[in-house]
């Protein structure tokens, strides 16, 4: 990896704000479709895997939420961002 971090931020904080993002605009997808079982598993990996709280999803949640197309409509920007979540590596 050539990106530096700040020293303020190790590795495993960053790709746990990744991960939690990367459910947060799953959840928001998956209620956009009305996927039931796809929410459920999203909101499961946020609350209980990584345990977030209502202020580690707040940002993610309201950028999410602020790029949902119109009803009918693909929701391009947030399929986008998830492929890119999706690259990134979970290993700790």
């Amino acid at each position: 990896m050539t990106d530096k971090f700040p020293d303020d931020q190790d590795v495993k904080a960053v790709r746990r704000s990744l991960r939690i993002e990367r459910a947060v605009i799953g959840a928001v997808l998956h209620g956009y479709r009305a996927d039931n079982h796809g929410f459920n598993a999203a909101i499961t990996d946020l609350w209980v895997t990584e345990q977030a709280s209502a202020v580690d999803i707040n940002v993610a949640l309201f950028w999410a939420l602020s790029r949902l197309p119109r009803i009918g409509e693909e929701p391009e920007l947030l399929l986008d961002r998830l492929a890119v979540l999706y690259g990134v590596s979970d290993d700790d």
